[in-house]
């Protein structure tokens, strides 16, 4: 259980991660999505977790508070 000063049991807004497709095609079609996501829920921290190949193409998203590349050797499909 954590604490009460804790910033999960604080935490005002949801925090959002979403995945990211592993190509640009997918990932293009997926900027709608993360667009809607945002006006459902324009106070939430959203994230956007993406293979490193494509962080250029989300990383200036307005809709997004984070992009966070991970290495292209994860295979998000295992």
């Amino acid at each position: 259980m954590p604490s009460p000063a804790s910033a999960i049991v604080n935490e005002r807004w949801p925090r959002i991660l979403v995945r990211s497709p592993n190509w640009i095609g997918d990932a293009v079609m997926c900027m709608p999505a993360v667009q809607r996501l945002h006006e459902l829920h324009p106070h939430a921290h959203i994230a956007l977790l993406c293979p490193a190949k494509l962080h250029d193409l989300w990383r200036h998203n307005p809709y997004l508070n984070d992009v966070i590349p991970v290495s292209d050797k994860i295979d998000f499909h295992a």
